[in-house]
């Protein structure tokens, strides 16, 4: 008799502990897919002040090339990847003020002069299309990136601009060039 007591108790005991397991599980599933949700959201914003900002002819040049590299990028993983480890590369850096004083920073504080509105979607363009990368692949990263990142946008067009930068490079590599070595 205390043989199938033990034994019921050990059963029992195995299904809580399934049970534990399996709504941990479930609650995983539940945020991940909250977060490849939200992440896709933010990547449709992305694209939606992209696009304003691209199809406006007040757009400066530097601009209009960094959210064209950032337009491409964003739904491929490993190049997104490439991104976001250049961007932490970017803050892990001693000196946190090169990273303003890009191309692509100088453009923006002058379109902001005369077009706030076209400089602030640039902006956001940039901002939620990091977020989004930081989303759709956060099994992939470190997510402490994530705050930094929203308040820098600066700094994610400089990780952008090494990305465009390799691609350039690339170019007289043949078709992957340095990129797919970046990321494995």
């Amino acid at each position: 008799m205390q043989d199938q007591l033990l034994q019921i108790g050990l059963l029992i005991a195995i299904a809580l502990l399934l049970c534990g397991w399996l709504a941990r599980l479930t609650e995983s599933a539940k945020q991940r897919t909250q977060a490849v949700r939200d992440g896709t959201n933010l990547l449709n914003e992305s694209f939606d002040y992209a696009e304003r900002v691209l199809d406006d002819p007040a757009t400066p040049e530097d601009i209009r090339e960094i959210l064209c590299v950032l337009v491409e990028v964003l739904p491929e993983r490993e190049k997104s990847l490439y991104i976001i480890d250049e961007f932490v590369r970017l803050l892990e850096k001693k000196d946190r003020r090169s990273l303003k004083s890009s191309s692509f920073a100088d453009a923006l504080d002058k379109l902001h002069k005369h077009r706030p509105d076209l400089a602030h979607d640039a902006r956001n363009a940039l901002a939620t299309g990091f977020l989004a990368m930081l989303l759709l692949h956060m099994n992939d990263v470190t997510l402490r990136t994530t705050t930094e990142a929203a308040m820098n946008p600066l700094s994610v067009s400089d990780a952008v601009s090494k990305f465009r930068d390799k691609i350039r490079q690339s170019n007289n590599d043949g078709p992957h060039g340095g990129i797919r070595h970046a990321t494995a």
